[in-house]
């Protein structure tokens, strides 16, 4: 069922079940109004006849039945009834009938109770006690209320008829009431339907920015934005691996097929093995490279997330930097270590972070005249706060916003030093064990890049 008719459907039910409750509150007060007002009128019937008969001395029952049925305010099959205090009766208000006679019992409740309502059938009767100048008196008055129930009656069936009408409205005004409520959300979706990988740059209209829907819009405008730059760092990442990629692999190519044109000595040969080697080596690394950043962007759920020392990761990242490259150099400072192991400690992969640290200590020797790196190791204010800082070529400012993306490197940048994929991969990593990566860099100055971790406790 379409949300349409289903709003629909549920605004009618809540309405018919309101003017539901509302007609029966009318009826039933309207019925125990009506029932209260024929019994009071059928009450002074009795106590007027009974006065009559039993208080006034020139009123025989002859007189007062002449009296009975000339009177214009009888009800409807009215019947009026005395007994004496020997439950005899003294007056009946119709001689032509056989007088209904109640039972004892009956009559002697009535002097117990001193009032008592009940039904004959179709009609209403009551029953009290009158005191006479000379005995107590039980009067029983019947009748049918038959312009109280006629206007009853109409009442039911004007309650009905307004009753299936109002929801016959209802229906009709919800259906279009919910068809107005949706427009907007019918108008998005058919906006969204026009979105496609060949066309992320549409958006969705927000309208006023204020009401729901419009922050519906906007959320789904700010997901297109994430889209569309995942997409864009995708397709700059594919094709910039593809080139680097490609580039090797056809130096490569190139040599060989050049060796394949006429016999060298062995010294040439080795020569050009020496050369496919090195562009072999490259390509590895970039390979790996680009491995260890599809690693580092993936969800955390699929690392195995292990309880690793910090400071254990650093020092072993630097001691393979010094193993790979001897003539670089990597001096680590710590003002202080907290007495609590916790504190030193985070959730994560101890092979990735230390990939992260490695990647940093390298550029900053890489690309420092002293082939040097200073870094600082501290824990401040419950956080792990890890600096590097080399004397290297800087970053210009306008590209410290972009030197994080895979394959930028700075104008300033050396050739054929790096593909520009380290510290793309060492921000993946820090991201994912939820920390913070800051860079701060100032031409011919030098860099500092901070990571502060949140450690377990």
């Amino acid at each position: 069922m379409e949300i349409r008719n289903r709003l629909t459907f549920r605004f009618s039910v809540i309405v018919a079940a309101i003017i539901s409750i509302c007609f029966i509150a009318i009826y039933f007060f309207s019925s125990f109004y009506r029932q209260s007002e024929f019994y009071g009128r059928l009450k002074n019937r009795g106590i007027n006849t009974a006065k009559l008969l039993i208080d006034v001395n020139e009123v025989d029952s002859t007189l007062l039945r002449i009296i009975d049925q000339n009177t214009q305010n009888s009800l409807p099959e009215e019947a009026v009834i005395i007994y004496d205090f020997n439950n005899k009766i003294i007056y009946a208000s119709d001689d032509n009938e056989p007088v209904k006679s109640y039972t004892d019992s009956l009559l002697n409740s009535i002097r117990i109770a001193k009032e008592i309502r009940f039904r004959e059938g179709s009609k209403e009767a009551i029953g009290l006690v009158y005191n006479g100048n000379y005995d107590h008196f039980i009067t029983i008055v019947s009748a049918y209320d038959k312009f109280g129930l006629s206007k009853l009656q109409n009442l039911k069936i004007i309650l009905i008829i307004s009753f299936l009408s109002s929801i016959t409205i209802t229906l009709i005004a919800g259906w279009f009431f919910a068809s107005r409520a949706l427009k907007p959300v019918a108008l998005i979706t058919a906006e969204a339907s026009q979105i496609s990988a060949s066309n992320l740059k549409a958006r969705i209209n927000e309208g006023n920015r204020k009401d729901e829907l419009a922050h519906l819009a906007i959320t789904f405008n700010n997901m297109l934005n994430r889209i569309e730059k995942s997409f864009e760092l995708q397709r700059s990442f594919v094709s910039n691996s593809s080139h680097e990629l490609r580039t090797p692999l056809t130096a490569i190519r190139g040599q060989l097929e050049v060796t394949l044109l006429s016999d060298r000595t062995n010294n040439e040969y080795k020569e050009i093995i020496v050369s496919v080697l090195e562009d072999i080596t490259k390509m590895i690394s970039l390979t790996n490279n680009l491995l260890d950043i599809a690693t580092a962007n993936t969800d955390e759920s699929v690392h195995r997330r292990i309880k690793i020392r910090v400071d254990e990761q650093l020092f072993a990242a630097r001691e393979e930097l010094l193993t790979r490259n001897p003539q670089y150099s990597a001096q680590v400072s710590i003002p202080a270590l907290p007495s609590e192991e916790n504190q030193l400690s985070i959730l994560g992969s101890d092979q990735l972070l230390k990939c992260a640290f490695l990647n940093i200590m390298e550029n900053g020797c890489k690309y420092s005249e002293t082939n040097s790196v200073d870094v600082r190791f501290e824990v401040l204010n419950s956080e792990i706060q890890i600096s590097f800082e080399d004397k290297g070529i800087g970053i210009p400012s306008e590209e410290l916003s972009s030197i994080t993306e895979p394959f930028y490197r700075a104008s300033n940048a050396p050739p054929n030093m790096g593909y520009g994929l380290g510290l793309a991969l060492t921000r993946g990593i820090i991201q994912l064990h939820k920390g913070q990566f800051n860079i701060k860099s100032e031409l011919s100055v030098g860099t500092t890049i901070q990571v502060i971790l949140n450690p377990i406790s």
